[in-house]
């Protein structure tokens, strides 16, 4: 008998060690915001392609439809990150922890969640106007 994961709750891979790749089934339909904060050794995100909730660019989690960010993903320091066209919210603890020297947020984002950069170091944050 199987038992099928649909929710990921917060906390569930703090202060976890494990390898750098983290899969999202096609089964989990939700994710508390603070389910990866603290997982600082994941890097790379990969959603089942089948998954009706949500999809990964480049190793972050977005939801399906690419308009809310929902966890940007990196343990190490960028030079830069730009966040998608496609979106319009960025989510609570998206970049929680993100070590980003400069991070490109379009017009296009018209709301930024709770503690979207919660413990996060970010020395430059270019926002587009109209």
């Amino acid at each position: 008998e199987y038992v099928f994961v649909t929710t990921l709750d917060k906390f569930v891979f703090q202060n976890a060690v494990f390898g750098i790749l983290l899969e999202i089934p096609r089964t989990i339909n939700n994710i508390n915001p603070q389910a990866l904060v603290g997982a600082g050794n994941v890097s790379n995100i990969r959603v089942n392609q089948y998954n009706k909730t949500y999809a990964s660019v480049k190793g972050d989690l977005y939801s399906r439809d690419k308009t809310t960010l929902i966890r940007f993903v990196s343990n190490q320091l960028l030079d830069e990150y730009t966040v998608l066209d496609s979106v319009t919210s960025i989510g609570d603890f998206a970049f929680a922890y993100a070590m980003i020297n400069k991070l490109i947020v379009g017009e296009q984002v018209t709301t930024i969640g709770k503690a979207a950069f919660y413990g996060s170091i970010i020395s430059n944050i270019e926002i587009s106007f109209i």
